[in-house]
């Protein structure tokens, strides 16, 4: 099978698999993911003139909401446009892996571990769109070059490798900061290796080539923000919020609470625990790599990243997205293991059942997100227990279509599937206490005190529910017009100006 071959394989099963296996798909009625239509209307309100942390907050990284707002370019009220791009993300990072795995394997069975890799990509990614998905794409490609630039560290450094780890890395520290823990040991032994052999010329063009890369995304940005009279913004709403809402304290609980996440993790999903292991701990200690450097890499690579995931306050699975691709690494020794055993035989002829099943498996782990195949046929979605679907039909009667979720819920769709264009700062509640950040929920009280809205949206799963249900402000202003309450048990609340 030619190279050619495998990456249209690659490519054409990459969309398949996607629309599928992601809410963001024409397929379903559309990603009722609160995370993502968050992204997607903020990055709709960023080409519409509104300024990013100034004007419409998130504390996300900068980079989620350009990504999102390319697509809203492609489509305003679908996720048409994420779902291309998440399909040529996906499709770049299973290029990766399969080169990745051909450096120890051959293109059937590079391909296979690509299969694989894609199906537990599925098992952590929800509804799909996160911003772990990305990212998971950029880390097997930066994780390519990092063994290509190991296995040669004693030749020429390759300043390319070196300027898109710098792409890369910026690209990375402007989505989702924390995982930028990844580079740490990769580029300190890099360093060290030029130090110890003294070669500081290749140091200095280690960073300028980096520096370069990063250049490409941090000077834009930066501009932006500046031309904006939104940089002071920027910090505090990405740096600084994100300090108040992550709230660690790097104790003898902190160290506990990593351990306690780590052994529910291999509770929940044992076979991506025993893969990543698997992989981490036979290419450190194993004969598969030769270098040392590159040995160390890979344990090292993969503790700072490890540790920043299971850091996080909650145990949410999509944050566990970046670890897949060690998975790729357990992959490669086990398929390696086997064929060197039994020398496994396949042709061409092998790869559309293993493209099928891979396709059918994927489908078997999402469900179809729970919709009945007749109504995702029919586009018959809009049941009478469906929030986003009650809720818009009365939004849409009206002339003012303004809205604020009082909350962080899967009502924000509403924005997304009506086109309704943000005209509040704090357009919805994010889970961040009252006490670490009080501004927001007294905004908010304001924006129903001032009637900023004509809408307002508000669900007995989200925080501080209870205060704003007996919210004397609130019902001064706002009268209940509509109530869903779903099959979850879940209630919601729609509420008009009065």
């Amino acid at each position: 099978m030619k190279e050619k071959s495998v990456y249209i394989c690659l490519f054409i099963y990459s969309f398949i698999l996607l629309f599928f296996c992601t809410e963001s798909s024409p397929l379903y009625y559309i990603n009722q993911w609160a995370d993502v239509n968050i992204y997607f209307n903020i990055g709709k309100t960023m080409l519409n003139g509104q300024v990013l942390y100034q004007d419409i907050f998130d504390h996300k990284g900068p980079l989620i909401f350009f990504i999102y707002s390319i697509g809203y370019t492609i489509s305003n009220n679908s996720f048409l446009g994420i779902f291309i791009l998440s399909s040529l993300f996906l499709f770049i990072g299973l290029c990766y892996v399969y080169l990745t795995a051909r450096l120890f394997l051959n293109n059937f069975l590079s391909v296979i571990v690509s299969f694989i890799f894609s199906l537990f990509i599925l098992t952590n990614s929800y509804s799909g769109g996160s911003a772990e998905e990305f990212i998971v794409m950029l880390l097997a490609v930066s994780l390519y070059y990092f063994i290509k630039y190991f296995n040669n560290i004693s030749q020429k450094p390759n300043k390319k490798i070196l300027f898109i780890q710098g792409f890369i890395f910026a690209t990375i520290l402007f989505i989702k900061i924390n995982l930028i823990s990844f580079f740490f040991f990769p580029l300190l032994i890099i360093a060290l290796f030029d130090f110890y052999n003294k070669n500081f010329k290749n140091f200095l063009s280690n960073i300028t080539y980096f520096t370069l890369g990063m250049s490409l995304i941090t000077i834009p940005l930066i501009l932006y923000f500046i031309f904006n009279n939104a940089f002071n913004d920027f910090i505090f709403g990405y740096f600084e919020f994100n300090m108040l809402y992550s709230n660690l304290k790097f104790d003898f609980h902190f160290v506990l609470g990593l351990l306690v996440k780590f052994w529910h993790l291999c509770i929940k999903n044992p076979v991506f625990i025993i893969l990543i292991i698997t992989g981490i701990l036979s290419f450190t200690f194993s004969d598969i790599l030769k270098n040392k450097w590159l040995k160390s890499f890979v344990i090292l690579s993969s503790i700072p990243l490890f540790i920043t995931i299971l850091a996080v306050p909650y145990m949410l699975d999509y944050y566990y997205l970046p670890l897949t691709i060690y998975v790729s690494f357990g992959l490669i020794y086990i398929l390696k293991f086997i064929n060197e055993k039994v020398n496994l035989k396949l042709s061409v002829l092998c790869i559309l059942p293993l493209f099928i099943t891979s396709i059918i498996i994927g489908c078997i782990i999402k469900g179809f997100f729970g919709n009945d195949i007749i109504n995702i046929l029919k586009r018959d979605t809009e049941q009478t227990n469906n929030v986003i679907g009650v809720f818009s039909e009365e939004i849409t009667k009206s002339c003012n279509r303004t809205l604020i979720i009082l909350g962080l819920n899967k009502s924000i769709a509403i924005f997304t599937k009506d086109n309704i264009m943000p005209n509040t700062k704090y357009f919805f509640y994010p889970n961040i206490a009252y006490e670490s950040y009080p501004l927001i929920r007294n905004t908010q009280e304001e924006y129903i005190k001032n009637k900023s809205t004509q809408f307002i949206i508000l669900s007995d799963i989200n925080l501080y529910y209870t205060y704003f249900k007996e919210s004397d402000i609130l019902k001064d202003n706002y009268d209940i017009v509509k109530t869903v309450k779903e099959n979850t048990g879940n209630s919601y609340y729609l509420y008009k100006k009065k």
